[in-house]
């Protein structure tokens, strides 16, 4: 019997890609940004110290909109994580997925934006609709994980757009009261229900975060 996802529940699957199949994103991700700020260097070389303090620079570039924007073509997320989610995906349904989005997420420490409570419904008409949040590295608490709702019930509430052009909750004070942090661990999946209230846990030390985000639906 397939052990079936609801809308407004949240399910966490360990060690969801291993440590080589994340080397494979990030050395894509950073010979991307190689690429982009030192194209006269033909020399190119991955190690996780170069991949950081590259990101850094990058971020100082005019290029780096562009740049970001590329993350979602990767092909590592083509060849490795849309086959695994395709492959897990088969244990809580009959029916085919279908993958609407995906890309890669990225906050730094003391990050000034904001990441307001919200669903992911919003915009998206389809019934059977689940997000896919992988940690490409640990992520313990005050590192800029999830926040989920503790109470709600599986229904859409209302949002508004903020300033940002984005969908959010209202009353983000009276969400934000109520959650708990998910933190992850190197390689961590977890799936959310379109109806789970939920946003990005503020980060306040250590080195920039990144995630894959994988919006995908059952047909």
């Amino acid at each position: 019997m397939k052990k079936k996802i609801h809308s407004n529940e949240i399910r966490k699957i360990k060690n969801f890609l291993s440590e080589s199949d994340i080397k494979k994103i990030l050395k894509e991700i950073h010979y991307k940004i190689f690429r982009n700020i030192k194209s006269n260097n033909k020399r190119y070389h991955f190690t996780y110290k170069k991949f950081q303090t590259d990101y850094l620079e990058s971020r100082k570039n005019n290029k780096w909109p562009k740049i970001y924007d590329s993350f979602k073509n990767l092909k590592t997320l083509k060849k490795i994580v849309v086959p695994k989610i395709s492959k897990i995906s088969k244990e809580y349904s009959n029916n085919k997925i279908k993958i609407l989005s995906k890309g890669v997420r990225i906050i730094e420490k003391n990050d000034k934006r904001n990441y307001p409570m919200h669903q992911e419904f919003v915009g998206v008409n389809k019934k059977n609709f689940f997000v896919f949040w992988i940690a490409l590295h640990s992520i313990p608490k005050s590192s800029g994980g999830l926040i989920v709702s503790k109470n709600f019930k599986n229904k859409p509430y209302n949002h508004l757009i903020n300033k940002s052009g984005y969908p959010i909750l209202k009353n983000q004070n009276l969400w934000k009261k109520k959650v708990a942090e998910i933190t992850f661990k190197t390689g961590d999946l977890l799936i959310l229900g379109k109806y789970v209230p939920h946003g990005t846990a503020k980060k306040t030390k250590g080195l920039p975060r990144w995630a894959c985000i994988v919006r995908a639906a059952y047909s």
